[in-house]
């Protein structure tokens, strides 16, 4: 409430989240955010969909949301900068449009050299901190259950390494 006071909205605002239903206990987890947002004078209307119809409105030009919740994931490929492809001036809907960024992004992509891109993902890495372009809610959790049959199990930054699993007797 202080740091909303301090923003000049001492009474708080009002928004609206879109989201997808795709993450299991995702809408639930939503309305408890939204109830502790409210809290501090926060007033979410959430509207939660399944992810077709969130990904059409992401992607698309019917978006009317203020804020949205998705992962933020890197697998399969591992990769710092799977993140941004949803951050850009150039989307149809841009959660954040901030030219400097959109030009690291930009640069990121394009640079073949492992060093230099390393040096901007690190520089990208930086500012998208600095700027605060999302805010972790929640931590997501994956409960795995695997039968004394299997050998080679390994979960590698929530991909399963199925190459080398085997069955065995």
């Amino acid at each position: 409430k202080k740091l909303l006071s301090e923003a000049g909205l001492p009474n708080g605002f009002k928004v609206i989240m879109e989201t997808s239903t795709g993450m299991a206990g995702g809408e639930e987890t939503l309305q408890i955010v939204a109830g502790d947002l409210a809290k501090v004078g926060i007033d979410v209307e959430l509207r939660a969909m399944p992810f077709s119809n969130w990904s059409k409105l992401f992607n698309g030009k019917a978006w009317e949301g203020d804020m949205t919740a998705f992962a933020m994931f890197f697998s399969p490929v591992m990769d710092a900068a799977v993140v941004f492809s949803v951050y850009g001036c150039g989307l149809p809907h841009h959660v954040v449009c901030i030219p400097e960024l959109n030009d690291l992004i930009a640069a990121q992509e394009k640079e073949m050299d492992p060093v230099k891109r390393k040096a901007l993902l690190q520089d990208l890495m930086q500012k998208s901190h600095d700027e605060v372009l999302s805010m972790p809610i929640i931590e997501g959790i994956d409960i795995t259950g695997v039968s004394k049959r299997v050998d080679g199990y390994t979960n590698w930054g929530r991909v399963v390494v199925y190459e080398n699993m085997s069955l065995n007797d």
